[in-house]
C-alpha cells in the first residue's frame, strides 16, 4: 500500500512537471505573437521583446515600448511568467483552476518611467494577469499614490486599481477602476478666467462591459462616477468661484441591432450642485442618437483612416469635409433620430425640463434648412417657483446683487411675474398650474405650436416676435 501511494505521488509529480514543461514551451513559442496584439495609446507600435529567458517553472521577459511622442524616452518593463497549469502564486491564493500562465509585470526605473518613479510613493504600477489556455486574460493593475508638483501644475492621487477580463480574441472586454481621490491644481497665474484652478474627485470609479458586435463595433455600457467633484475657478473679474458637485455619474451606452442599426445613449446626473455655497439643486440629462446605419458609419470611419494614412496624418481640410459630408448624407437616408429625454433641473421649489425629439431626413433641393426635419417634438417647461428661487440664489454669487436671500427672492418674484406677462402676451407661451410651457411640433409637413397648427407646407418656421 505504501509503495502504491509513493507510485501515485510520483505519477502526479511527473504529470505536473510534464505539463509545466509543455506550458513553458508553448508560452515561449507564442509570447511575441500575443504581444503584437497589445498596441497602447502610449505607443505607436507593439511592445518589442528585448530578451527572453526560459526556466523550468517560470520565465523572464523584458520589453521595450517606443513612445508615440517624438523624442520621448522608451518605456521598458520586465515580466515574470510562471508556467501553468498550476502556478505557485495562484496556489498560494487558493486558486486551483488550471491556467496557461500567471504573469507579473513591473516597469524599470529608467527611460520614460523615471518621472513617474520620482513622484510615486512606491512602485508606480504593477500588473498581475492570469492567461487562460483558450486565450482569455484576467488582470489586475495597481497604481501607487502620486504626488507631483511643478511651478504651474500639482497632481496628487491616492493608490488606484484597474481590473478586468479580456476574452479570447477580445470578443468581450470588462474593466473596472477606482481611485479614492484625484486632485489637479494649477497656479492662478497660469489660469484664464473661467478655467478651473483646482479640480478634485472623491471615489472616482469606472466600469465598462463591451463585446464584439456583428458589424465590428463594441456595443455595451461604460459608466464613470464620483461621490464628489470640487471645481475651484475664478470669474471674469478675478473673484474665486468654488463649485461643488455630489453623486456625479456619466453613462455611455451603445446597442447594435442585427449588425445594421446603432443606438447610442448618454446619461448625465448630478445629485447635488452648489456654487459659492449656494445650493443649485439636482441636474440630469439623457441624450439619444438612434437609428444610425452601422455599415455606413463604419465605411465613413474607414474612409477617414485611409485619408489620414494617405496624407501622413495631416489631411487637407477640403478632403476632410468631403468625407464628413458624404458620410452624413448617407446616414440621413436612414432617417436617424436625435433626442433629449429629458434635460431636467430640480430644486425643492419645483423642477423644469426640456424634452426634444427630432427625426432627420435628406434635405430637399430647396434652400429651406427646415427640410432636414422629418419630424420634431420639443417641449420646454419652466416652474415659476423654481425660477424665482434660482434667480435669488444666483444673486448671492460673487458679483451678485449683495441683497439678503429673502430680499433677493422678493425681487426675483417681481422679475419673474413681469417676464411671465410678456411671455403670455406673445402668444407663444401658455400657463399651466405653476408652470410656463412652449410646445413646438413638426408633423405631416405642418408646424404646430401648443397643440394648434402654426404653419402649413414648406414655410420656414416664423421668427418669434419681440415683445
Amino acid at each position: 500500500m505504501k509503495k502504491l501511494s509513493v507510485l501515485i505521488v510520483a505519477i502526479v509529480v511527473l504529470a505536473w512537471a510534464g505539463a509545466t514543461w509543455y506550458t513553458g514551451e508553448r508560452i515561449e513559442r507564442d509570447v511575441e505573437a500575443h504581444a503584437a496584439q497589445w498596441v497602447t495609446p502610449m505607443a505607436e507600435s507593439a511592445p518589442e521583446l528585448v530578451s527572453y529567458e526560459r526556466g523550468f517553472l517560470h520565465s523572464t521577459a523584458e520589453w521595450r515600448l517606443a513612445p508615440a511622442v517624438p523624442g520621448g524616452e522608451p518605456l521598458t518593463a520586465r515580466s515574470q511568467i510562471e508556467h501553468g497549469p498550476f502556478p505557485w502564486s495562484r496556489l498560494r491564493q487558493a486558486e486551483f483552476v488550471p491556467v496557461l500562465a500567471w504573469v507579473n509585470v513591473e516597469p524599470f526605473d529608467a527611460g520614460g518611467w523615471q518621472p513617474w518613479f520620482r513622484h510615486a510613493r512606491g512602485l508606480p504600477w504593477q500588473l498581475h494577469a492570469a492567461v487562460h489556455y483558450r486565450g482569455a486574460v484576467d488582470f489586475v493593475t495597481t497604481f501607487a499614490a502620486v504626488d507631483a508638483a511643478d511651478p504651474e501644475v500639482t497632481l496628487r492621487t491616492s493608490p488606484g486599481r484597474v481590473a478586468g477580463h479580456v476574452g479570447a480574441n477580445a470578443e468581450v472586454v470588462r474593466v473596472s477602476a477606482e481611485w479614492q481621490s484625484l486632485q489637479v491644481q494649477t497656479s492662478a497665474a497660469a489660469t484664464m478666467p473661467g478655467e478651473p484652478t483646482a479640480l478634485a474627485f472623491e471615489n472616482l470609479q469606472w466600469r465598462s462591459e463591451h463585446h464584439v458586435g456583428e458589424a465590428g463595433w463594441y456595443p455595451g455600457e461604460t459608466v464613470v462616477s464620483a461621490a464628489a467633484v470640487q471645481i475651484d475657478t475664478i470669474d471674469d473679474d478675478g473673484r474665486p468661484l468654488p463649485v461643488r458637485l455630489r453623486d456625479v455619474e456619466v453613462a455611455a451606452r451603445l446597442q447594435e441591432s442585427a449588425g445594421e442599426r446603432l443606438d447610442a445613449g448618454f446619461d448625465y446626473r448630478i445629485g447635488e450642485a452648489a456654487a459659492a455655497g449656494q445650493p443649485l439643486g439636482e441636474l440630469e440629462a439623457r441624450l439619444r442618437v438612434e437609428r444610425l446605419h452601422g455599415p455606413t458609419l463604419r465605411d465613413g470611419v474607414l474612409a477617414w483612416q485611409e485619408l489620414q494614412v494617405a496624407s501622413g496624418g495631416m489631411p487637407v481640410r477640403g478632403d476632410v469635409d468631403a468625407v464628413v459630408n458624404a458620410t452624413l448624407e448617407a446616414l440621413l437616408t436612414y432617417e436617424p433620430r436625435l433626442a433629449i429625454d429629458p434635460l431636467r433641473w430640480t430644486l425643492p421649489q419645483g423642477h423644469s425640463w426640456l424634452e426634444a425629439s427630432a427625426t432627420l431626413q435628406p434635405p430637399e433641393a430647396s434652400e429651406d434648412p427646415m427640410s432636414l426635419l422629418q419630424a420634431l417634438d420639443a417641449r420646454l417647461v419652466v416652474s415659476r417657483p423654481m425660477a424665482v428661487e434660482v434667480m435669488a440664489r444666483l444673486a448671492q454669487l460673487p458679483g451678485g446683487s449683495g441683497m439678503s436671500l429673502d430680499a433677493a427672492r422678493a425681487a426675483a418674484s417681481i422679475n419673474v411675474a413681469f417676464m411671465e406677462r410678456l411671455a403670455l402676451a406673445s402668444g407663444y407661451v401658455v400657463a399651466s398650474d405653476d408652470h410656463l410651457m412652449i410646445h413646438v411640433e413638426r408633423r405631416n409637413q405642418q408646424w404646430w405650436l401648443n397643440g394648434s397648427v402654426w404653419a402649413d407646407g414648406d414655410n420656414v418656421l416664423p421668427a418669434l416676435p419681440l415683445p
